[in-house]
């Protein structure tokens, strides 16, 4: 088991899918798990800040299986004079989006 630093058992980002006895922050990710799987979502979007020394800020990282649609929200936002990117989100970085 790893000891969490400080700043990440703060950010919902690092502490997805979350625990029902855990931080505050794990609880949240935790009820928005058992609401997406109550509800029966198809399909959830993760939109939150990067910090400044991450190279996917202005970026869609995207699952393998969700390239298309990836790649068209990107085109589309890109065409309204939103400029975002795309990345695909690396098999072995468990929690960018897998």
């Amino acid at each position: 088991m790893f000891k969490r630093v400080e700043m990440d058992i703060r950010n919902l980002n690092r502490t997805w899918p979350g625990r029902s006895n855990g931080s505050l922050c794990e609880q949240t990710c935790y009820a928005f798990m058992r609401l997406i799987e109550q509800e029966q979502v198809d399909l959830v979007i993760d939109l939150h800040e990067a910090e400044l020394e991450y190279p996917v800020i202005g970026t869609i990282v995207a699952h393998q299986k969700a390239l298309r649609v990836a790649a068209l929200a990107s085109m589309t936002l890109t065409a309204e004079e939103f400029r975002i990117g795309m990345e695909i989100s690396p098999v072995a970085l468990h929690g960018l989006s897998h």
